[in-house]
């Protein structure tokens, strides 16, 4: 099992609800498990980046973007420095950053996931911004192994001599969030016996 990272509590009937948080060294690409309403095309010698695309080169890309209907894109940077980390601003320093690709959506594209009819209108250019940013957040942190997995069990005193026995024993991998209160409760949602989300406090 990896090491422990973070660890809840809570008093529950006869002992304690226990969720241990864990780095999940296993987890798979999120461009690959999961649809996104976005596209990631990168060029880079040594890592296999993004998506698979048929661009060739950078201008390749700006040619087809500049004639797309409704596209918007942002450029995708990488700085390699004992690891990669990937964002849309750019780093600060010259020799390990450097542009490596781009993020970006189409009319075609949003069509193709379902946008476009009913109840599901193409958002206007600020939202898909702001969708592009969060896609390369999320590729980010998985760069970055910032992906977590939990197991839950309970710690019952089973006699008056306060010996404990566990019951009720989960586990789930693969969560990643910009905002660990938010992956906590996402935890506990996946724990059908868990007690009150609220009522948890950090040991």
């Amino acid at each position: 099992m990896n090491e422990i990272i973070d660890e809840y509590r809570k008093q529950i009937q006869h002992g304690e609800a226990v969720l241990r948080i864990y780095p999940d060294h296993n987890s798979e690409n999120p461009r690959e498990i999961y649809d996104h309403n976005t596209i990631m095309v990168c060029w880079h010698p040594r890592y296999d980046l993004g998506d698979k695309h048929h661009f060739d080169e950078p201008d390749d890309f700006i040619e087809f973007i500049e004639c797309e209907q409704d596209g918007v894109h942002l450029p995708l940077y990488l700085y390699d420095h004992s690891g990669i980390t990937m964002n849309v601003g750019g780093f600060s320093c010259p020799w390990d950053s450097g542009q490596i690709g781009y993020i970006y959506t189409t009319r075609a594209h949003l069509i193709s996931m379902g946008f476009g009819e009913g109840v599901h209108p193409i958002p206007d250019h600020e939202t898909l911004r702001k969708w592009l940013r969060q896609d390369v957040e999320e590729y980010d942190r998985w760069l970055r192994g910032e992906v977590y997995g939990f197991t839950y069990h309970e710690e019952i005193r089973i006699n008056p001599v306060g010996d404990i026995k566990e019951f009720n024993d989960e586990s789930c991998w693969g969560f990643s969030y910009g905002d660990w209160d938010e992956m906590i409760v996402a935890m506990l949602e996946h724990v059908e016996l868990s007690p009150i989300l609220g009522e948890w406090v950090r040991q």
